[in-house]
């Protein structure tokens, strides 16, 4: 059962709980630069109305500026214009302000103004922006007007953020809350599910969440891991119960025969020949711990540091003049057949070990009179090295079988063999990147070792 306390100190509350915080302070920021942009154009605006008055009036007679000074003080019914004129001792003689302030410049510029307004005795300190002009005959127009306007739009500013921040990071915090909660549980069977995998469950999978996030495809890329897990340890068993029995049987021969001639050999003759057949056996099984060894060292990736650019050419060409006495002996035609080919990147003696295995498991099942085909192609922009022959070939259902260790099909196992053949070509080609292909030769069976990084399906026809 999940609490509070996990899933309050959820991931994704925690993260939620930033976004919150990120969008609290974005919308202050832009609020704020809003307020200031819009309080900055209307105070222009104000300022510009202000001294082109100013000017204007300054223009006219004295008579007709106190009765246009009258006109305007009469017409202020809502009480925001300042409008005033002083003779040049700074007396009032018509307007709304009985004093000119001391510190408002008269330079026919807007400044700021604090002023309490004699007939408006109620209002104090009412903010006004205010021009001082002085005239010709030496008397000072002032010309003024509140602007009120700004601090209301302050206010709403203010509650404009009281009314949609805070709903704005509660609804972060509970979506917040709601998926921290599902993914705590979602993490929970995760945590069950990997408690039985580590108990040895091999079979146990995460639960599947889906993919449409990074935990999702994260537990999809695991259970993968754990399929590849399940079938290495399967491999592994199948391959210690071969490994016994492959070893068993060459050294339990050993045993029998070194027995036998300890109390059977009438000659040093006889005693030599057991102990010829005797290494003979010994060296099957060492060949057996030796491909194991190697097998085992290229699944691990050791050796990539020492490729180099190789030409296939010249690997097929070493090839085929091994193979040509034998094949020659066994009465088989044996045909070679090259391309121009990139260089590929690889170590040269692997490669060539093989190619080898694939001629000699083709030789090995060909009978007399058959036939094994060497070739290299190039498909898709990728260099192959092809190996046919016309012997029994290998049944679809069996392609992927024969790359495991000591796989053995019931149609070959009259023919003396480990069984490890073809999961050296794998391992080799695995190491390189590269892939097999096994295909019908019709009849026979047809092997390419694919030189390229393309995954390439073993077993299509």
């Amino acid at each position: 059962m999940l609490s509070l306390h996990d899933i309050l100190h959820s991931q994704t509350v925690r993260m939620a709980a930033v976004v919150a915080g990120g969008m609290t302070v974005t919308i202050l920021l832009l609020f704020t630069f809003i307020f200031w942009q819009t309080a900055i154009t209307e105070t222009h605006r104000v300022d510009h109305v202000l001294e082109r008055d100013a000017q204007l009036l300054s223009t006219e007679s004295t008579p007709a500026l106190e009765q246009a000074v009258r006109d305007r003080v009469a017409a202020d019914f809502h009480r925001v214009v300042i409008v005033a004129l002083f003779d040049p001792a700074g007396r009032k003689e018509v307007g709304n302000l009985e004093k000119l302030p001391d510190d408002v410049p008269i330079d026919g510029q807007a400044h700021s103004l604090h002023q309490t307004r004699s007939e408006f005795a109620s209002f104090n300190l009412e903010r006004h922006r205010i021009v001082a002009r002085r005239l010709p005959d030496g008397k000072v127009l002032a010309i003024g007007r509140n602007v009120d306007s700004l601090e209301d739009l302050r206010m709403i500013v203010v509650r404009a953020l009281l009314l949609g921040v805070p709903p704005a990071v509660l609804l972060s915090l509970v979506v917040g809350a709601f998926f921290g909660y599902r993914a705590q549980r979602q993490m929970s069977a995760v945590h069950v599910a990997a408690e039985r995998i580590m108990r040895g469950n091999l079979q146990e999978r995460l639960p599947h969440i889906g993919n449409r996030n990074d935990v999702g495809r994260l537990v999809t890329s695991v259970n993968h891991m754990l399929d590849e897990i399940e079938s290495a340890v399967e491999g592994l068993r199948h391959a210690n119960q071969h490994i016994a029995h492959d070893l068993r049987t060459p050294l339990t021969r050993v045993r029998l025969r070194l027995e036998q001639s300890s109390h059977q050999a009438n000659s040093s003759e006889e005693l030599r020949e057991v102990v010829d057949r005797s290494i003979e056996g010994l060296d099957q099984a060492l060949r057996i711990i030796t491909s194991l060894l190697r097998m085992g060292q290229m699944d691990s990736g050791r050796g990539r540091d020492e490729f180099a650019d190789l030409d296939l050419r010249d690997v097929i060409q070493d090839v085929a003049d091994l193979y040509e006495p034998v094949t020659a002996e066994k009465q088989i035609a044996f045909t070679v057949k090259t391309t121009d080919l990139p260089t590929i990147r690889g170590d040269r003696d692997l490669i060539m070990e093989a190619v080898v295995n694939l001629v000699d498991n083709a030789v090995k099942f060909t009978g007399t009179g058959g036939r094994v085909t060497l070739s290299t192609v190039i498909e898709q922009g990728r260099p192959i090295v092809r190996v046919a022959d016309n012997g029994p070939g290998i049944a679809p259902e069996e392609r992927q079988a024969v790359l495991q260790r000591f796989f053995r099909s019931e149609r070959t196992k009259s023919v003396v063999g480990s069984g490890l053949g073809l999961s050296l070509v794998d391992s080799i080609a695995r190491l390189h990147g590269f892939s097999i292909v096994i295909r019908d030769a019709d009849p026979g069976c047809m092997i390419d070792l694919v030189c390229g990084s393309q995954d390439v399906a073993a077993g299509g026809d």
